[in-house]
């Protein structure tokens, strides 16, 4: 209230920014952790992971979509990061996505998932544990032929790579009987 700002007591500016994101990110201090980001630029590894733990998937436990997208969007973020499962962020959040319990919380991951289709940061060809891609999970389910949709679009989604048990996007429409997602693969 008085205009005393944390940084007038400590030397953040003597911690490493990679190390200083995560300890914001556990703070909650978002918006100084977007302005550290972009005052640091290159400096800062976005994907440097401290206590087992990496900054993406931290911005979504603590809701910070701001700080998520800067990220995301960030030149050298690494999108083949996984989760404790084997699963790459996008694949993590539309597994999150078909599970959720509220319309609240799919509202939330509809904007975090829209935020990395909207990436030009993104290789929506990675694949997880299972060697499936962002297009095989989305392919898996009705209630994300939305974004079927949206990766079959873009020319670089290559929609023939196989998972371990030799099925591709097409493959996993099929086995769970998503008609919709046959229809537009």
């Amino acid at each position: 209230k008085i205009g005393i700002k944390t940084n007038m007591f400590f030397k953040r500016n003597s911690i490493d920014p990679s190390i200083l994101l995560h300890k914001l990110i556990d703070e909650g201090s978002e918006a100084e952790a977007i302005e550290m980001i972009k005052e640091n630029g290159k400096n800062v590894n976005v994907n440097y992971e401290f206590n087992n733990l990496v900054p993406i998937f931290k911005t979504i436990n603590r809701q910070m979509y701001g700080l998520f997208e800067l990220i995301v969007n960030t030149e050298g973020f690494d999108c083949s990061t996984s989760d404790e499962c084997g699963e790459s962020l996008l694949q993590s959040l539309m597994y999150t996505f078909r599970t959720a319990s509220s319309n609240d919380q799919k509202a939330q991951l509809t904007r975090l998932i829209e935020i990395i289709l909207n990436s030009s940061n993104f290789d929506f060809n990675v694949q997880n544990i299972n060697l499936d891609t962002a297009l095989s999970v989305a392919a898996e389910s009705p209630e994300l032929c939305w974004v079927v949709e949206k990766l079959i679009a873009d020319p670089n989604v290559n929609v023939n790579v196989i998972n371990d048990v030799m099925r591709g996007a097409l493959g996993n429409a099929i086995v769970n009987n998503n008609i919709e997602a046959i229809k537009l693969l």
